[in-house]
């Protein structure tokens, strides 16, 4: 059996993620049954994009997480009660792998807990996915014993545990996580983020023409994301190029982000995200439609932020074949390293603004569809069926006891 639990997201956000890593489980063991524990909207949304790839005899479990914001103590103790019903009701006697989407440190406590527990020892694994911690959680942490043991660095101090084991979304980013908790990449695995074909078809046609050239910041727009980068460049290009080139922001703002003067950047977007609310997303039917309209994603990346996790929006220009304007980070450089021209990798802020204004100067058209064909050719290796083999060859040298459970 495996059982995936979201435990933490309220509403749509991260559901296209977490139809991946569900979409990879069922490639890697089609044999084993498989049940999707999460929060009745998110639950929907990923349903709907697994329409076309159904879970065979997996069910789809609605659940109430924790509140937003809730504090490590009481959240422990609600995911204690949460993952005991969830067990006793999958639970034959067989063995079970539970993957936990994302993970703020109790969710690890809850699972040693369950594991140790003589129920379930020797047939019971957990594995955590971590979205990226910031490093700023390392630096600064509560006096409160309590909390300091429950939280993320708390958490990835503990021993190594033979039925515990971390995820990350791409190994690129391993190192950075090695040097905020040393040893952490020994107990790590990676399950990328997968993408799926039903997407193809809901984003619709490709644009043709390549003037006015849109270029766009897609997903939540945050300082690490680049924002306030892009909105310069934009305040910088637009009115000197007019009408032959447009900037879009294809998402929301961010909390922190909600007053920021979108100055020449075409906004299409619900409204800011709410501080302690669930996740204000455009559907992804939209969403998509929108991203695929344009000729470029814009992904400025800033300081460290993206070192220690994936950026679900670079993925989503791979699964469009969108060309990628870009600024420095782990998975993005090694991305260009492995699939080659997929876009302009640009130093810093000066550099991308001078590579747009190039592009709008003299487009190279040739050059643009060579980096759509390679982006073709990575996507096939971000497929369900190709991100759950190489979690297969992880799981079988890592845990083979597990591999040869779930086989």
């Amino acid at each position: 059996m495996i059982l995936v639990v979201e435990p933490a997201m309220h509403g749509t956000g991260h559901s296209a993620i977490n139809a991946g890593i569900i979409s990879s489980l069922r490639a890697a063991f089609p044999r084993q049954p498989l049940r999707f524990a999460a929060e009745a909207e998110h639950l929907a949304e990923v349903q709907r994009l697994l329409g076309a790839a159904p879970l065979m005899d997996g069910e789809f479990r609605p659940i109430v997480p924790p509140a937003i914001g809730t504090l490590p103590a009481k959240r422990t103790w609600q995911l204690w009660r949460l993952f005991r019903r969830l067990l006793d009701e999958v639970d034959d006697g067989s063995p079970i792998l539970v993957v936990v989407t994302c993970n703020n440190g109790p969710e690890m406590h809850v699972g040693e807990y369950f594991a140790n527990r003589p129920r379930y020892r020797g047939r019971l694994w957990f594995q955590f996915m971590l979205h990226g911690p910031d490093a700023a959680a390392f630096t600064w942490r509560t006096r409160h014993p309590l909390h300091r043991r429950l939280d993320l660095p708390g958490a990835l101090a503990r021993p190594r545990h033979p039925a515990l084991r971390w995820l990350v979304l791409d190994g690129a980013t391993l190192p950075s996580l090695e040097a905020l908790a040393p040893g952490i990449a020994a107990r790590t695995g990676v399950l990328n983020i997968a993408l799926l074909e039903s997407e193809q078809a809901l984003a619709g046609p490709a644009p043709v023409a390549l003037s006015p050239l849109r270029i766009a910041l897609p997903g939540q727009a945050t300082a690490p994301k680049g924002l306030h980068s892009f909105v310069r460049i934009a305040n910088a290009l637009a009115p000197r190029f007019g009408k032959r080139v447009e900037f879009h922001l294809v998402g929301r703002l961010a909390a922190d982000a909600a007053d920021t003067d979108l100055g020449a950047v075409i906004a299409h977007t619900e409204g800011a995200q709410l501080r302690r609310q669930k996740a204000m997303q455009l559907p992804r039917a939209d969403y998509l439609r929108l991203l695929r309209s344009m000729h470029y994603v814009c992904l400025p990346y800033q300081g460290s932020y993206y070192h220690t996790g994936a950026s679900g929006v670079f993925y989503d220009a791979i699964n469009l074949s969108r060309p990628m304007l870009v600024m420095p980070a782990p998975h993005v450089a090694e991305s260009f390293e492995q699939f080659g021209d997929i876009g302009h990798l640009c130093a810093d802020e000066a550099a991308l603004g001078q590579a747009i204004e190039n592009l709008l100067e003299q487009h190279d058209a040739a050059r643009y569809r060579e980096q759509q064909r390679r982006l073709d050719l990575m996507r096939e290796a971000f497929m369900p069926a190709a991100v759950g083999a190489r979690f297969r060859a992880w799981l079988r040298a890592d845990s083979p006891d597990l591999a040869q459970a779930l086989a």
